[in-house]
């Protein structure tokens, strides 16, 4: 198994089977899903289901939609839409594609749009976090609500809901525009390499295209995993993801906000923000708080 960090909905109906959450149907969000949400807590090799409270009430979330992941397999239009080439279309002919197609994100990862179709569900009932800090459900900010397959520009969206009261520090960012970047977690059963078409389904099996030339080119050609049988676990917020497409696309109900960059010392006060639900978490931010006031 490899890793990788890349109007209003309803929820009609959610069944929980296998300790995973399955949420049906979706047009507002059902807050009976948000109050107690099943999420998964990210260990090296385990995965377990916890069950965490996150908020009683709807309107101590800001409700986020962002552009998640996107097929590489495709052509960019000038207009903002994509044309879809069949996956064996494109390997057959890769010299040609390689040169119009969308291809791989920055980190040389590549999710073909019959991939994307099939698995884009697994997103929705998983946890929001920060800079893939996701070793600990507790460090989650929230819950990714639904995701849908947008068919003209070819990527995943999803509907994120944030705790705002308890991670007012990083709600405040986004709907101001500081934190505009997200980037997804999956894990692949296994991944293709593009060169040689080399099978991998743990790094000890990766071929020298795939170790040295990731990201990059070899002969001319682009070097990139194709990833194969995802299942998403994640999506975060982050200063610059892998893929640069990957923003925040709408905020519902949030103020107006003004474009800028964060700086190192506030991105860092979001990442360490601690969930102020706690009266001992609030105290410690009361205090680091006067810290950094003007004292004479």
């Amino acid at each position: 198994m490899i890793y990788k960090t890349n109007n209003t909905f309803k929820i009609d109906d959610y069944y929980e089977d296998d300790n995973s959450l399955n949420i049906i149907s979706n047009i507002k969000p059902d807050l009976n899903v948000l109050r107690e949400s099943k999420t998964l807590e990210i260990l090296p090799k385990i995965k377990t289901a916890k069950i965490i409270k996150i908020a009683p009430k709807e309107s101590d979330f800001l409700y986020v939609r962002n552009r998640a992941v996107s097929a590489g397999n495709v052509i960019e239009n000038h207009d903002g839409s994509a044309t879809s080439i069949p996956l064996s279309e494109f390997h057959k002919h890769f010299n040609k594609y390689a040169k119009i197609c969308r291809l791989a994100n920055k980190n040389g990862d590549f999710f073909s749009e019959e991939e994307l179709k099939s698995k884009y569900k697994t997103f929705i009932g998983k946890s929001v976090f920060v800079d893939h800090n996701n070793e600990n459900v507790e460090n989650a900010r929230g819950i990714i609500v639904d995701s849908v397959w947008n068919d003209r520009g070819k990527y995943v969206e999803l509907l994120k809901a944030v705790d705002r009261k308890a991670y007012p520090e990083l709600a405040r960012a986004i709907e101001k525009g500081y934190v505009d970047s997200t980037s997804m977690g999956c894990r692949c059963r296994y991944s293709i390499c593009s060169i040689c078409g080399n099978k991998s389904a743990t790094e000890d099996d990766f071929c020298k295209h795939i170790l040295y030339y990731k990201g990059g080119y070899f002969n001319g050609l682009p070097v990139f995993e194709e990833n194969c049988d995802i299942e998403f676990f994640e999506d975060s917020f982050v200063t610059e993801g892998a893929d640069p497409d990957a923003k925040v696309l709408e905020k519902v109900a949030s103020m107006n906000y003004i474009h800028k960059h964060t700086s190192h010392n506030e991105y860092n006060h979001i990442l360490n923000e601690k969930n102020q639900r706690c009266e001992e978490n609030q105290l410690i931010n009361f205090k680091d708080k006067l810290k950094d006031l003007p004292w004479s």
